[in-house]
């Protein structure tokens, strides 16, 4: 039995039936096995998820690492499970893995390494946008510092997401982070916050994680309590920021965060979506061409949308979204 697994690895499940047993056999099956152990939190999922899971464990009788299964009585959301996985969890590091995506079997192996030869706080790596029958490879930044790995997050060029990381445990329950129960949309910005208290990081260039895209998650629309969620996980780490770390030189940074929680309503050729943009943040759009490491094409749409061109926000929708990304993801 592990004492001190140098690993956990959170896996909420709700409404993954289709999905979980091959996210949990990418788990099982990961190069580094020892001193790890898998935690995987039953949101009250109505499916077979859970009845899939076991059958996937049973399949597994020789495993060497702790597998738990931790169950809510009644759906709490996503959040929440992330929470009561950190709360179950002993290991010295922590990954999230989603119920719909699965792991390369390195992942753990690599991660682990980096982290330990550099004694990092957290790590980061690249990752695959994964269809059904093709994937492609997103390559994320380089940095040294963990301040500049905020900065990159808070801009958009290094995803913020949870689930190609790898970090301390220590670094949540030492500074009371906690996931945003309630407020799903937009809850991975927590990683921002988490990563404000590193004292070091490091980067592994290998794409070890697949983030699925199922069925219609492509040009999936977003209702009022989404966006409502989404807006307050936004404010939620602008208001961290200026309170914790008020010296952080961040605020053209935390301006980007804005611009990039609205720029999706700029990408849907809706009218009601581009008046959104308007509504949201109107006060960070002096920044649009001050935030380093944002993609000079998006700049130029968000001007040509503060500037009210709307003629060239819709050629954009029509030319980039709907012909080349369509061509290119087949959706």
């Amino acid at each position: 039995m592990i004492v001190n697994p140098k690993i956990s690895v959170l896996v909420p499940i709700y409404g993954v039936e289709k999905f979980i047993g091959r996210c949990a056999e990418s788990l099982l099956n990961q190069t580094m096995k020892e001193s790890v152990e898998l935690i995987f939190i039953n949101d009250a999922s109505k499916d077979r998820s859970i009845d899939v899971l076991n059958e996937t464990i049973e399949s597994y009788p020789d495993y060497p690492g702790i597998i738990r299964i931790v169950t809510h009585e009644v759906n709490k959301g996503l959040p929440a499970a992330r929470n009561t996985g950190l709360d179950a969890a002993n290991g010295e590091y922590i990954v999230h893995i989603d119920g719909d995506d699965f792991a390369e079997p390195r992942m753990l192996e690599l991660l682990y390494k980096a982290v330990s030869k550099n004694n990092a706080d957290f790590a980061w790596c690249n990752y695959y946008i994964t269809f059904t029958d093709k994937k492609k490879i997103i390559s994320q930044p380089l940095f040294s510092e963990p301040i500049d790995a905020v900065r990159g997050m808070l801009r958009g060029s290094m995803k913020y997401n949870v689930w190609n990381k790898m970090c301390r445990l220590s670094l949540y329950k030492d500074n009371n982070i906690r996931f945003p129960e309630g407020n799903a949309m937009g809850e991975d910005l927590t990683m921002i916050m988490v990563a404000l208290h590193a004292q070091s990081c490091v980067f592994v260039k290998d794409a070890l994680y697949n983030y699925v895209q199922n069925e219609g998650q492509m040009t999936g629309t977003m209702d009022e309590r989404k966006l409502t969620s989404l807006r307050y996980n936004c404010d939620r780490i602008r208001e961290y920021i200026s309170l914790k770390f008020p010296t952080s030189g961040l605020e053209a940074e935390n301006a980007a965060l804005c611009q990039l929680m609205k720029w999706p309503f700029l990408l849907d050729g809706k009218m009601s979506s581009y008046r959104r943009w308007h509504k949201w943040f109107p006060e960070s759009n002096q920044y649009i061409w001050q935030t380093k490491g944002v993609n000079t094409r998006i700049k130029f749409v968000e001007w040509c949308a503060a500037s009210h061109l709307l003629p060239i926000v819709w050629l954009h929708y029509i030319v980039v979204i709907r012909l080349y990304y369509g061509l290119v993801y087949g959706k």
